[in-house]
């Protein structure tokens, strides 16, 4: 009886644990977000009153597309246990002057795994 409990135990964490994740990933896709504000290797960046040049993404299925402030860039993501991982970021290759934001800190940035939380 006690191996029965354990078992249903871990049956409801991993559905919950599945909800959670879907209510995430149901959260980021179909949205169009831009980038405000960041804090990226001790530099801020302040895009709330220049949108023009600012970051964009869009999640959609297991792919994010958007435009890094010049060129346009998709990539692959994946959220587990509340850890988004973005990889495999290609780009348009415009050359592109007086960037706010450097594109290549820019994809480094997005590329490192990141904690979300769905409230």
């Amino acid at each position: 009886m006690k191996n029965h409990k354990a078992l249903l135990s871990f049956i409801l964490l991993i559905g919950i644990v599945s909800t959670i994740q879907s209510q995430i990933t149901n959260s980021l896709v179909n949205k169009f977000w831009r980038l405000q504000n960041a804090q990226i290797e001790g530099q801020f960046y302040n895009f709330e009153n220049n949108i023009n040049d600012a970051p964009t993404l869009q999640f959609s299925g297991e792919t994010i597309r958007g435009n890094s402030g010049c060129n346009a860039y998709h990539a692959k993501f994946t959220i587990s246990n509340q850890t988004l991982q973005i990889a495999n970021i290609l780009s348009t290759r415009m050359a592109c002057n007086n960037l706010r934001l450097n594109e290549s800190t820019y994809f480094v940035s997005l590329s490192q795994t990141h904690r979300i939380q769905y409230d």
